[in-house]
Parts: structure tokens; C-alpha cells; sequence
């Protein structure tokens, strides 16, 4: 990767999952993700983005049924 590449790459992951994390778990993978990143990509830190998508569990489907329906059954 160029000089140029390195200073101008920005990249954006986007993470989906079905929601039951709290705060803390959140702030934690964003800085996990943001620190990996930049690692593998020879980057700063400041130039990762991070969007955590949390879908309801209701609105998350596996296996013919949603989450929330798979959890009521445990």
C-alpha cells in the first residue's frame, strides 16, 4: 500500500446483530474492531468507522422462526 493509500484509506464496518448487548459491550467492540483494523491495514485508528447495526430479536430469523421465539423455547 502506498503512502497515498495509507493516508486516504477509511474504511467502514458494518456489524449486524441481534440485540442483547449493553453499553459496555458495544464500546468494547467497537475498540476492538477499530483496533484490529487498523492493525491489518497499516492505518491509524482515526480513520476507522464502525456502525453496529442492533436488530430486534423479533426481527432476526433463523431456522423458520424468529430469535425471540427460539429464546422463549429454551
Amino acid at each position: 500500500m502506498s503512502v497515498y493509500e495509507r493516508e486516504h484509506t477509511m474504511p467502514l464496518l458494518r456489524v449486524s446483530y441481534a440485540s442483547v448487548q449493553n453499553d459496555e459491550k458495544k464500546a468494547e467492540l467497537i475498540a476492538e474492531l477499530t483496533k484490529t483494523t487498523a492493525r491489518v491495514l497499516g492505518i491509524q485508528e482515526s480513520s476507522v468507522w464502525i456502525i453496529l447495526d442492533e436488530v430486534p430479536r423479533e426481527n432476526w430469523g433463523a431456522a423458520g422462526a424468529s430469535l425471540a421465539e427460539h429464546d422463549r423455547k429454551r
